[in-house]
């Protein structure tokens, strides 16, 4: 995001080196898949808990995934959702979640301090965003192989690959958000695969090592 900005204000392409984001993942395996939070919620045992890690606002897209767990909740009851964050648009979506009829199924988490617990509790990791770099936050669903939903767009677009990395919709469109969102619920072994898959991924290629190496070679 940062690079096209560069580009389109004019500066040559030669003059800008990309250093993604990295993150030091673990080989371990999910264990803990309980959280006091979740289990306060009192939601089914058989719930499918997609989480959210943004800031509460425009540019994120909550928005639209509402009125598209609005649209999946119809035939996939078990379907739920936490937004961890805080921001501006929190009064409206906690209107559009009470328009929905979803305050049930849909829990705004305002901001945490125990994302990475939240995470592996959690069985699919979402970001609806309208414009994306490439966020820690989704880095460290990878961390936790979670399969991921997320909108074609940024750094996201470049390094994911549609139902091979992650499920990837288009932005500002909820009907394609639900229909990710019963994909995840339906094909269980096949969006496994795909956590794994993006675990891979950012393991080869986002290691700080290399961030830091990189870093360094621009200063020298």
């Amino acid at each position: 995001m940062v690079r096209g900005y560069l580009r389109d204000a004019g500066s040559p392409p030669e003059s800008i080196s990309l250093i993604y984001n990295s993150i030091r993942l673990s080989e371990q395996s999910m264990s803990d898949r309980t959280h006091p939070l979740l289990e306060s919620l009192r939601w089914d045992e058989d719930v499918f808990t997609v989480t959210v890690v943004a800031r509460l606002e425009p540019v994120k897209g909550h928005t639209f995934l509402i009125e598209a767990l609005r649209q999946a909740t119809r035939e996939r009851p078990r379907l739920c959702c936490l937004i961890v964050g805080e921001g501006r648009t929190r009064n409206a979506l906690e209107a559009q979640i009470r328009s929905a009829h979803l305050e049930h199924r849909v829990h705004l988490a305002g901001f945490r301090d125990d994302v990475p617990a939240l995470l592996c509790a959690s069985d699919a990791f979402c970001l609806p965003s309208l414009s994306e770099g490439l966020p820690y936050a989704l880095l460290e669903a990878c961390a936790h192989r979670l399969p991921l939903l997320v909108t074609r767009v940024g750094g996201m677009a470049e390094l994911l690959t549609h139902q091979h990395t992650a499920f990837l919709v288009p932005p500002l469109d909820p009907e394609a958000l639900a229909r990710g969102l019963c994909w995840l619920i339906d094909h269980p072994r096949k969006a496994a695969a795909m956590g794994r898959a993006a675990f891979e991924e950012v393991q080869q290629r986002f290691s700080p090592d290399e961030m830091i190496a990189k870093t360094l070679a621009v200063y020298h």
